[in-house]
C-alpha cells in the first residue's frame, strides 16, 4: 500500500469551496442569460446543484415550464432529495413536485412541446435516435444538459452537433476528474489493480455452446476435455445446446475458440457478398451476416460474465479485508451479488431496492452489493471504498463507479482483472483518461488457491 496524500491538504477548505462555487455560478449564469450549456464535470463537483439552483432562479422570476429527464424512474427520488438538499424541505419539495420529470424512454410524448428549460441528467442518454428526433421536435431558449462523461468512444463530439443542430450553439463547460482532483474539489484516489494469472483460477466453471435452429436443439452437456471432439465431430448433431464443465482457463478458451470461427466466417461471407453479381444472393449473405454477428456478440458477453464469475472467490477474500470500511461492490451478476452480499445487494430483480440503499445511507449496514443499479445518478452516504468485479471497456462506466466513491477523505477503488485475457483490453480502456500516478498494480502468484463451484451463463 502506498504512503497516504491528500490533494485536499494542499488546497485549504474555503479556497476548495470557493472554487467549486465559481465553477458552479458560472454554470448557472450562463442557463439563466439563456444559453445552451453543456456542463461536463466529474463526480462530486456539483452538477446536480447547478441544475437545482437554476430552476430556483427561474422559478423566482416566474419561469415555471421546466423539463427534468432522467435515465431511470429511481432517480426521480434522486432528484427530489437533491431539492430538498439544497434549498430545504419545504421549498425544495415544493418546486420539484411542480416540475415535468420524465424519463428519456418516454421523451417521445413531449414532442412538438415549448419549455422555459430542459435540463437532461446523464445526457449521453440522447444519443439514440429516437430520442434526439423526440429531442429536434422541442422548443426551449434554455437547455442545460448534464453528463459526468458526455464522450463514448469518442464520440462526444457527434452528440455534441447533434445538440448543435435541434437547438443551436452551445457552451461546453468541462471539469474532468483529473482536473477536479488538480484543484482540490476532489480527493487523489488510490485505484488498486489486483491482477490474478489465469492459472490462480481453480474453480469449476460452466458455459453454454449451441449451434443449429434453437427449436430443435437437444440438450447435452460434457466436459472442456470432451468439448473438441464433439464440436469439431464432422458428424455431429445437427443442432445442439452443449453445457460444458472445466476449468476457467479451458472455458475461456473455448468461447475465444468460437468467437474467432464466427469472426472468420463473417468475413467470408462479407468477401462472398462483395463477389457475387446477384442481389437475391447479397440479400440472403446479408442476413446470414447479420445472424452471426449477433451470435458473435452474444459470445462475447458470455466471455466477459465467465470472466466475472471466475473472480467471486477472490472477491470474497478482498471483502473480507475492506471490512472495516463502508464500500459498494460492483458485481458482475445478481447471483454472484447475492452470493457475496446477501440482503445488501440492489438489483433490477429486487423489489426493495430503495430500502436496502436507505439501509446503506442510515449507517445500518456497512456494505452494498450493486448489479448495473447505482452507477449514475444515485447519491450515497460515506462511501470509503468500492470493487469492481467486471469492467465493461467503457470509461465512462468506470467514472460513474469510480465516482462513488470520491467523496470520502481518501477513496480507495479496487479493480480486478485476469491476466493474459480480454480483462487486460477492459482494464486499459476503462483507465484511459485517469492519471497513472493513482494507480497502483498488485500482483498474485501463480498458486490455485481457490475453491467452490460456479455457474457461468
Amino acid at each position: 500500500m502506498t504512503t497516504e496524500t491528500n490533494s485536499q491538504a494542499k488546497h485549504p477548505a474555503d479556497e476548495t469551496a470557493a472554487i467549486r462555487a465559481s465553477l458552479q455560478k458560472e454554470a448557472v449564469d450562463a442557463v439563466i442569460n439563456g444559453r445552451y450549456v453543456i456542463v461536463e464535470w466529474g463526480t462530486g463537483v456539483g452538477k446536480s446543484r447547478v441544475a437545482v439552483n437554476t430552476i430556483r432562479s427561474l422559478w423566482a422570476a416566474g419561469k415555471r415550464s421546466i423539463l427534468l429527464l432522467v435515465a431511470e424512474t429511481a432517480h426521480k427520488t434522486n432528484w427530489r432529495n437533491e431539492f430538498a438538499d439544497v434549498l430545504g424541505e419545504e421549498q425544495g419539495g415544493d418546486i420539484f413536485d411542480n416540475l415535468t420529470v420524465e424519463c428519456y424512454a418516454s421523451l417521445f410524448k413531449y414532442e412538438n412541446t415549448g419549455w422555459d428549460l430542459i435540463v437532461a441528467d446523464e445526457a449521453h442518454h440522447l444519443r439514440s435516435d429516437n430520442r434526439t428526433s423526440s429531442l429536434a421536435t422541442m422548443q426551449s431558449r434554455r437547455v442545460l444538459c448534464l453528463s459526468a462523461t458526455l464522450s463514448e468512444n469518442g464520440d462526444g463530439d457527434v452528440l455534441l452537433e447533434t445538440l448543435r443542430s435541434t437547438f443551436g450553439d452551445f457552451i461546453r463547460l468541462s471539469c474532468t476528474l483529473d482536473e477536479a482532483i488538480g484543484k482540490g474539489i476532489l480527493p487523489e484516489p488510490d485505484i488498486y489493480v489486483h491482477l490474478l494469472p489465469r492459472e490462480r483460477i481453480s474453480a469449476q466453471l460452466q458455459i453454454q455452446v449451441e449451434w443449429g435452429y434453437s427449436k430443435i436443439r437437444r440438450q447435452l452437456t460434457c466436459s472442456a476435455d470432451e468439448f473438441g471432439s464433439i464440436y469439431h465431430n464432422p458428424g455431429r448433431l445437427q443442432a445442439a445446446s452443449l453445457t460444458v464443465t472445466g476449468s476457467f482457463t479451458k472455458l475461456y478458451d473455448i468461447l475465444c475458440s468460437v468467437s474467432d470461427e464466427l469472426k472468420e466466417e463473417m468475413d467470408d461471407i462479407y468477401q462472398r457478398m462483395v463477389n457475387t453479381g446477384s442481389r437475391e444472393e447479397r440479400i440472403r449473405l446479408a442476413k446470414k451476416r447479420l445472424y452471426l454477428d449477433t451470435t458473435y456478440k452474444q459470445y462475447g458477453l458470455r466471455r466477459k460474465m465467465l470472466l466475472g464469475q471466475a473472480k467471486t472467490v477472490f472477491t470474497g477474500w478482498l471483502l473480507s479485508h475492506l471490512k472495516d470500511k463502508r464500500y459498494v461492490c460492483f458485481c458482475s451478476d445478481v447471483d454472484q451479488g447475492e452470493r457475496l452480499g446477501g440482503e445488501n445487494i440492489i438489483s433490477a430483480r429486487r423489489k426493495d431496492n430503495a430500502t436496502v440503499i436507505e439501509n446503506f445511507n442510515e449507517g445500518r449496514a456497512n456494505s452494498l452489493f450493486a448489479v448495473g443499479m447505482i452507477q449514475e445518478g444515485q447519491n450515497l452516504a460515506g462511501i470509503q471504498a468500492g470493487v469492481i468485479v467486471q469492467l465493461g471497456g467503457k470509461e465512462r462506466s468506470f467514472i460513474q463507479k469510480l465516482g462513488r466513491a470520491m467523496r470520502a477523505r481518501k477513496p480507495q477503488q479496487h479493480l480486478i482483472v485476469i491476466n493474459d485475457t480480454r480483462d487486460v483490453t477492459y482494464y486499459r480502456q476503462s483507465v484511459e483518461g485517469i492519471d497513472p500516478k493513482y494507480i497502483h498494480i498488485i500482483r498474485y502468484p501463480e498458486r490455485h488457491s481457490e475453491t467452490g463451484n460456479q455457474k457461468a451463463g
